[in-house]
């Protein structure tokens, strides 16, 4: 695999497929602005006790079954777009802030 290639494998894995063009076409930096928009950022509190209560098997059971079901939600829904979970951070924003071609 070329390092072009790698590099756009990486980014999107991490961010949409139309900031992944924009960034390869050298646009930066990278900024929009949207009027009324909601993004929904959850965040799981108290990770670190549960890991020290239950272990951290339990908890990454827990943590995946939290996320299976907001992904099941998301994914059945063409208004809203997952943007990232990550450890006890999950986020979603309206699909129509980043439509996919």
């Amino acid at each position: 695999m070329d390092e072009l290639t790698l590099e756009t494998v990486l980014l999107a894995a991490l961010v949409p497929s139309d900031i992944v063009a924009r960034l390869l076409n050298g646009e930066t930096p990278i900024a929009d602005s949207h009027d009324n928009a909601t993004v929904l950022f959850v965040y799981l509190e108290d990770c670190e006790a549960m890991i020290s209560s239950y272990g951290v098997e339990t908890t990454v059971v827990w943590i995946n079954a939290v996320y299976s079901a907001f992904d099941a939600v998301v994914g059945g829904s063409p208004t809203v777009t997952k943007l990232e979970s990550f450890s006890n951070f999950y986020m979603v924003q309206p699909s129509t802030l980043n439509p996919e071609p």
